[in-house]
């Protein structure tokens, strides 16, 4: 059945469900279920802290595939190949693409990944992409997750054990 409250009365309801603050105090993380962090956390550094692809393929400027298709693919020169782990300091000129693995740093200059699906290799110097992709397609932005120095912010509701 339905009771309806006033607004006073639904608040008081809700302030007395919020457990009090307790002090802070330094624990094991394994202890840490159920807590909350008393104070910020800053992050020291971008996560990801590169822009990293989201699939195999090959990283391109996305301009390169605008109107391309099956019938009438983007020839682009490949100029090489990522390989994971590897800080990548070439940058990707225009007309051109590179190899990279899902989780590989994308070249600065690129800023899309067409999927390896959606290519084809003749063992020529070029690549040609079957289909275009949009700026940051299939690309994790360099920090996304977290930007450095931002902060997991302090006295947030602790989860429900599972």
């Amino acid at each position: 059945m339905l009771n309806v409250v006033t607004r006073e009365e639904a608040v008081r309801i809700i302030l007395e469900k919020i457990p009090e603050a307790a002090e802070a105090e330094t624990i094991g993380l394994s202890e840490a279920l159920g807590k909350v962090v008393a104070e910020d956390i800053l992050s020291p550094e971008d996560l990801p802290a590169y822009a990293r692809s989201t699939v195999d393929g090959f990283a391109v400027h996305a301009a390169d595939t605008y109107g391309c298709s099956e019938a009438l693919p983007a020839m682009v020169t490949y100029a090489g190949k990522v390989l994971m782990g590897e800080d990548e300091k070439r940058v990707l000129p225009k007309g051109s693409c590179m190899q990279v693995p899902t989780g590989g740093q994308v070249p600065d200059g690129a800023d899309a990944v067409v999927m390896v699906e959606h290519s084809e290799d003749l063992g020529d110097q070029f690549r040609y992409m079957l289909k275009p992709v949009a700026p940051g397609e299939n690309v994790n932005a360099k920090g996304r997750a977290r930007r450095s120095a931002t902060s997991t912010p302090s006295r947030s509701r602790p989860r429900s054990k599972r």
